[in-house]
Formats: C-alpha cells, sequence, structure tokens
C-alpha cells in the first residue's frame, strides 16, 4: 500500500540519519494518556537512544474508534523503518523496544491481558469461520508463533504495510462463527498472515494493563488458569492454545521477576500503580 511521503521535510533528515533505526511510536487515544504510560514512553525512549534507535512520536486523540486511528498512522504520519503501536494504558519495561527489534521479524507483540476476568490474554488461535480459542499456556519466556494478537503492544516492520494492497488494513472482519466483527487488531493480523506474514509474540517481556490496578499475565495465571484449561477442551484450537509453536527461547527478562505473584504482591499493584516496573513489584 501507498505509504506517506516526507521528502524534502525535517522528518526526511531524520529518517536519513536514523540509518535503518527509526521508530514511530503511535498512540491512540480516546480522552488522555495515562502518566505511568508517559513515564514508561519516555524511560523507553531514552534506553533506546543508547541503542541507536531514533523515534517519531504520534499521538492520535478523541480516537472513539481504534481502527480509525491506526488507520490515520499508517497514512498519514508513518515514518521510518518501524510501526510501534502502544496503548495509551500499558505499563512496560524502558527496553521494551529494543527486544521486540532484536528478533528481526516483520510482526512481534507481546502478551497482554484483558482488564476484565479471567484476564484472558488478548493472543489466540483460529479464523473467522470457525472461531478462536484465547492462548490458555504458554512457555515462559519465550518467542511463540500465533494466529493472532492484539495491538496493546506490538511491533510491525515498515516492508509489512508496503505489501498490503491499498486500503484500510485494519478494517474489521466479519466472524460467521462469533456473529460479530472482530477488533482491528486481529482482523489485522488474519490479513497480514493471508499475505504469508506470521504473527510472533514474545512472553518474556512484562506488560500491564491499567485497570483498577495493573494487570499482567499472572493475574491469569494463577487466577484462572487452572479451571479454565479443562473447561475449554472441545474447542478446535484447543491444542494450539496449550501448546503454541516455540521459535525461541529468551533470556528471562529482569523485570518478569519483580512481579512474580504472590496474593500480597497482588494486593500491593492495587495501591502501587508502577510497582509493575519499580521497587514496590519486588
Amino acid at each position: 500500500m501507498k505509504l506517506p511521503s516526507f521528502a524534502g521535510s525535517k522528518i526526511q533528515e531524520y529518517l536519513e540519519s536514523a540509518q535503518g533505526k527509526m521508530v514511530c511510536l503511535a498512540t491512540i487515544y480516546r480522552d488522555h494518556c495515562d502518566e505511568e504510560y508517559n513515564a514508561c514512553a519516555e524511560e523507553m525512549r531514552r534506553y533506546s537512544l543508547g541503542a541507536g534507535f531514533k523515534f517519531l512520536n504520534v499521538k492520535k486523540g478523541g480516537i472513539s474508534d481504534p481502527e480509525d486511528g491506526r488507520r490515520q498512522v499508517v497514512k498519514y504520519d508513518f515514518a521510518g523503518d518501524y510501526l510501534l503501536f502502544i496503548d495509551s494504558d500499558q505499563i512496560f519495561p524502558e527496553d521494551t523496544l529494543v527486544r521486540l527489534a532484536a528478533h528481526n521479524v516483520p510482526i512481534v507483540g507481546t502478551l497482554v491481558v484483558s482488564k476484565a476476568p479471567p484476564h484472558y490474554p488478548v493472543t489466540a488461535f483460529g479464523n473467522p469461520k470457525d472461531g478462536f480459542q484465547s492462548i490458555l499456556n504458554w512457555p515462559k519466556d519465550s518467542l511463540i508463533e500465533v494466529d493472532v494478537t492484539g495491538f496493546g503492544c506490538i511491533l510491525i516492520k515498515r516492508e509489512v504495510f508496503e505489501i498490503f494492497p491499498e486500503g484500510n488494513p485494519f478494517q474489521k472482519v466479519f466472524s460467521e462463527k462469533l456473529d460479530k466483527n472482530l477488533g482491528e487488531d486481529w482482523s489485522f493480523c488474519l490479513r497480514a498472515r493471508e499475505l504469508g506474514f506470521k504473527i510472533y509474540v514474545d512472553t518474556s517481556i512484562p506488560v500491564g494493563h491499567k485497570g483498577s490496578y495493573f494487570y499482567t499475565v499472572e493475574d491469569y495465571l494463577q487466577n484462572y488458569q487452572r479451571d479454565l484449561i479443562p473447561q475449554c477442551q472441545n474447542n478446535r484450537f484447543f491444542k494450539k492454545a496449550v501448546q503454541p509453536t516455540t521459535v525461541r527461547h529468551l533470556t528471562i527478562h529482569p523485570a518478569m521477576e519483580r512481579i512474580r505473584w504472590t496474593p500480597e504482591k497482588a494486593e500491593a499493584k492495587k495501591g502501587h500503580s508502577l510497582a509493575l516496573m519499580g521497587e514496590n513489584g519486588k
């Protein structure tokens, strides 16, 4: 698809000086970006500058439908080699970009969980005709292959959009099985797979989703996984959901040790919004 051109602009000069490490950090939000997100984004920017990356920050406010916001970013604002979508209610480690880019794959995201119980990761296996099964189990600290994943925190190479046909790559796909439209993120993943791209997820990066506190994969693993797995055995995609394809094992992220679940930590997270990354998470 045709991407925006910035020839002759200061952005073009910035692109040329980045030498293949220019990232468009795009944030879509309705009302505001949470202060915790802003703090994490600034720490990530500083860390990534040291690794040779440069940033173009794009914030789309007043967006009621993420599909339209993401479409606008790609159509009008996407400059650089990577597009990094991070939602405005997420917290994440400072080396998130560096770790995702190190995989050198076209599309790679993280395990972001939903705010509503049972806090399923917004990552799944399936298709619109036969339905989907959210991922139920996964190898820790690994790069895995999935069918679809959410866009709470995901890195996409420019080449992916260059191969997409003209039109809106985020247009919602209707699922016959679910009798409703899928989200713009899963819809994009399905189209990308049809074009030959694989969808990867790095399970080593701890990401928090803001609710009454910052929900993480540990909320699902410790409170719901044991009961949910037996209930899902008849799903067509159950086997993939409990044993996804592992591409490689990774070095454990140091922040992950600080969010290993205990009842005390779960309670502490309610009062300390940055416990996921800071001293209160120890």
